[in-house]
């Protein structure tokens, strides 16, 4: 069996030996040429960068807190949503006139003069750059009229008072309150019922707040007896479909009812009318 070869480990020779101490030598150097260029020159770099930094952040700190609007004037007004309000009220309402300052014009100050209306619902207010301020207003429409102190009133669903002819008041539900408290919860219902269902509020002739009955009373003009919703403001689309359904299905049986009680949810009451005998 032949014998396998054994070679000797690889020896350096003199010359490697001497190229390997040259590399050695080189590289140590270049790293003591380095960090030597560091101590003379690098602290002058990271200052450098430092500075740098700071200045980006000042810069975006600077950014942000500049108006744009700075130095520029108000030129255009542009109203939209009115349709019972002229262009000239509503700019005369926001205190607004050409040549203000673009800067002194703020936003929120100027949407709680537009709403502190009677005639506003609600109102938006955006400045656009340059010069430009857009006013879009949301109408309060009237919703119901009273009989006050020998006249007829409209108010609006915020519960102001609109300056409108008698001739409008009498196409609207006519609300009996005597205090405010009162005014505002006719308000709130009809605002709620005109939203749901605005056939079903065309059919009102008569609203006002019973204490004794705890709930809001209502006459229909294509019915003759009263109905009963809650106070507590809890009406959605379910109050009043509930009411259609008890009125179209059973109508016979109503017809001797005085008051329809749809105060709770998901169940309806009915009162019949007092009938009186004679005796003997």
């Amino acid at each position: 069996m032949a014998q396998k070869a054994v070679f000797p480990s690889k020896r350096h020779g003199y010359n490697a030996m001497q190229k390997k101490q040259q590399r050695r030598a080189t590289a140590m150097q270049k790293t003591g040429s380095a960090m030597g260029w560091f101590f003379r020159c690098g602290i002058f770099f990271v200052i450098a960068l430092a500075g740098f930094v700071y200045g980006l952040q000042q810069g975006e700190k600077n950014w942000k807190n500049m108006n744009p609007f700075q130095g520029n004037i108000l030129k255009n007004i542009e109203v939209s949503g009115n349709y019972m309000l002229a262009r000239e009220e509503v700019i005369m309402l926001s205190l607004l006139d050409s040549g203000m300052q673009m800067d002194s014009i703020v936003e929120d100050s100027i949407k709680e003069k537009l709403q502190a209306d009677s005639r506003i619902l609600e109102a938006k207010v955006e400045k656009k750059f340059p010069s430009k301020v857009l006013l879009e207003i949301n109408e309060a429409r009237p919703l119901m009229s009273a009989y006050e102190s020998g006249r007829w009133v409209v108010y609006s669903e915020k519960g102001s008072v609109l300056p409108l002819s008698r001739k409008t008041a009498y196409q609207l539900p006519v609300i009996t309150a005597k205090t405010k408290n009162e005014r505002m919860l006719c308000a709130s219902f009809l605002r709620k019922l005109y939203e749901m269902d605005s056939l079903l509020f065309e059919k009102i002739s008569q609203v006002s707040v019973s204490h004794e009955e705890q709930g809001i009373e209502v006459f229909f003009n294509d019915v003759s007896y009263k109905t009963l919703f809650a106070l507590d403001s809890s009406w959605n689309a379910d109050t009043f479909a509930g009411y259609r359904q008890m009125v179209k299905n059973f109508d016979e049986n109503l017809s001797e009812t005085s008051i329809l009680d749809m105060r709770f949810s998901g169940f309806a009451f009915i009162r019949k009318k007092e009938t009186r005998r004679k005796n003997g």
